[in-house]
């Protein structure tokens, strides 16, 4: 039963972690587009071009992509508060509009001009007018918002940060004869340092972990436990789906995890007593200690600005170990379920 509760505290846990996510997945700040006519867009922009203004409604991020025309608007101001003012060309030539200082500093000469300078003076006005928005125009359409980290525009970027978790761990049972109890899991934990370097789709994800690998047997009369302490380091190929708030992963790749100590319980069932061995770094035997195998997980990454916070599940496999080989007898390994929280921080700009 004390299994059992801490297994549904340990749940409880998970999917508050997974409802936080959730929320915080909101705190980005919409993107506003101030239109002529006194209204208010809060979108997701997409592209702004020469014409138009490409968006997604701030409600629903991963939907529908909207176009209205620029000369609609007469301001952008970006989540990051960055704001653009947006200039449209002058099409009525009855309108009055701003004079260069140049010109200005003509009409005021004494009224010796001829006929010849007045057509010059006045024609020069709406040729610059007219062309000068033009400019403007295109300047601020070909400078859109700078990308927030450097995977993002296509380069190649360097994250750091950290996980936790819980482990299940079993064994493989390549040697239960018939009578002997299938292993079950045993419940452990994790955390450590993640890497990772890569672009926006495609990256690579070292990690350094301090995990627990274990495994139990029981049966009516007797109950065995087993938690190893390992250094486990795994090297994962990373593919991220999606651009928005809420994006989905996928890693696959190997592993490889030292045994440093472990701990073994047996409990008598038929009059209730515990025996506990513990097994230090200077008792446990050099051969089998090394641990290799395959790696695969999933998960979904919350944005919170530049930073990233995700949870994901993965399966630890083991293929072999240093252990010796003993004629007739398969080599048993650890298999772990693991299911982690963590966070990643972009370096640089």
């Amino acid at each position: 039963m004390a299994f059992s509760s801490s297994f549904l505290r340990w749940l409880g846990c998970l999917f508050l972690t997974i409802s936080t996510l959730a929320a915080t997945a909101q705190v980005r700040k919409p993107d506003m587009l101030y239109k002529k006519d006194k209204s208010i867009i809060e979108a997701v922009i997409v592209e702004v071009s020469d014409t138009e203004i490409e968006y997604r409604r701030f409600s629903a991020p991963d939907g529908a992509v909207y176009k209205i025309k620029k000369a609609d608007v007469s301001k952008i101001v970006y989540t990051n508060g960055e704001t653009e003012e947006l200039i449209t060309t002058a099409t009525n030539p009855d309108k009055k509009t701003a004079t260069p200082k140049k010109e200005v500093a003509q009409k005021t000469k004494p009224e010796k001009e001829t006929k010849a300078t007045k057509e010059k003076v006045a024609k020069t006005p709406k040729e610059k007018v007219a062309k000068e928005p033009k400019v403007a125009e295109e300047k601020v359409a070909k400078e859109p918002k700078a990308p927030r980290t450097a995977a993002e525009s296509g380069g190649i970027g360097f994250k750091v940060g950290a996980r936790a978790g819980a482990n299940l761990g079993t064994i493989s049972n390549n040697n239960v004869s018939a009578g002997v109890p299938t292993p079950g899991f045993n419940l452990g934990y994790h955390g450590g340092l993640v890497f990772n370097i890569g672009g926006q789709r495609f990256s690579v994800q070292p990690e350094v972990l301090y995990s627990q690998a274990g495994a139990k047997l029981e049966d009516s009369d007797l109950k065995v436990t087993t938690l190893v302490n390992t250094v486990t380091v795994p090297l994962l190929l990373k593919y991220t789906v999606g651009s928005g708030n809420l994006r989905f992963f996928v890693n696959a790749g190997g592993y490889a995890s030292y045994a440093l100590s472990a701990k073994t319980t047996l409990l008598d069932k038929t009059d209730n007593t515990t025996i506990v061995i513990n097994t230090s770094s200077a008792d446990f035997p050099a051969d089998g200690r090394l641990q290799f195998g395959a790696a695969a997980g999933a998960g979904i990454t919350c944005m919170l600005g530049r930073t990233e916070l995700f949870l994901d599940g993965r399966y630890y496999y083991g293929l072999g170990n240093n252990a010796e080989a003993i004629p007739n007898v398969k080599k048993d390994f650890f298999n772990t379920i693991q299911v982690g929280v963590g966070v990643l921080i972009p370096l640089g700009k």
